[in-house]
């Protein structure tokens, strides 16, 4: 009978528990071809980040002055910019820059906005108003301008930047955490926990900030594809990272003065950025899914063409 509950896979040394709902993850993204590939897309893309000195041909700094704005060469797989740099080593280092930077952002408006929303949700009345009036004036603002403004304050740099960036993410998540805790707020545990006088701390630990990091976990996925997107609309305004450093804002930005030489030079980095953001929405769709209570337990079926 508990074998039939608990679905245990019996091995000659151990027992391991798996649940139906513990293992579907695996099933939906195994039948989900295009979330795996997505899936496949990021970690190669981590991989080649974190290899980048065992995987680049040269430096990024590296210098060939007799193959300035060249094409694509057995030399140079996808050309040199005009500084006659080699644009793939560029490329893969700057994946490592591009994803630090966005991961980065995300993590600053995780610390800032996941506390605030809490404590909004939570405790309500005068601290809820407060610091929704703040959130409501910071979400007032176009996210870009805001960042502008926020990295012309803090100067330029990458971590500069980025912070910017996580405090324009700060009042999404915050948003969304309030009302995951006014939810929960109704819910019977929770009054329950309330009743026996369980601590406030204790409860937000415990009840709370489990049932909460659902919605964040896929919120900060999105984020983490926005964060891209930012780095590289600020590297090429030039209040992001700044050059010599290789990241896909900076190889924007330098191949897009020679667009009109060189056009080939802008597509290694605009096709980079569009296909890793794309998999992190995808990956965020996947993750959705697997994470929402309401979801079935069975693969999703593909559409039936019209």
């Amino acid at each position: 009978m508990t074998d039939k509950v608990t679905n245990k896979v019996r091995t000659p040394d151990t027992t391991v528990t798996q649940t139906p709902r513990q293992r579907r993850w695996l099933r939906l993204l195994l039948a989900d071809k295009v979330s795996l590939v997505a899936a496949v897309v990021i970690v190669l893309i981590i991989l080649a980040a974190i290899l980048a000195p065992l995987l680049a041909p040269y430096s990024p700094s590296d210098q060939d002055l007799n193959s300035i704005l060249s094409g694509p060469s057995g030399a140079h797989l996808l050309g040199t910019d005009d500084l006659g740099r080699d644009l793939l080593s560029r490329l893969i280092y700057g994946a490592r820059v591009s994803l630090e930077a966005s991961v980065i952002a995300v993590g600053v408006g995780l610390l800032i906005g996941v506390p605030v929303g809490l404590a909004a949700g939570y405790f309500g009345r005068w601290i809820d108003a407060i610091l929704m009036r703040i959130v409501d004036t910071l979400l007032a603002f176009p996210a870009l301008v805001l960042a502008i403004g926020v990295g012309a304050a803090l100067g330029r740099g990458l971590v500069q930047a980025m912070i910017a960036v996580g405090i324009v993410f700060a009042p999404i998540l915050a948003r969304l955490v309030r009302g995951q805790v006014l939810t929960l707020r109704k819910r019977l545990f929770i009054e329950v926990a309330t009743t026996y006088g369980t601590s406030t701390g204790r409860m937000i630990r415990r009840h709370v900030i489990p049932n909460v990091m659902r919605p964040v976990i896929v919120q900060a996925t999105f984020l983490l594809a926005i964060g891209l997107l930012a780095e590289a609309s600020l590297s090429f305004l030039g209040l992001g990272v700044q050059p010599p450093t290789a990241s896909w804002g900076t190889m924007l930005q330098s191949s897009f003065q020679f667009i009109t030489v060189a056009p080939s030079q802008i597509f290694a980095p605009g096709i980079a950025i569009a296909i890793t953001v794309l998999s992190f929405n995808l990956l965020g769709d996947f993750l959705n899914d697997v994470l929402d209570p309401n979801t079935p337990l069975r693969p999703r079926r593909k559409r039936r063409r019209a």
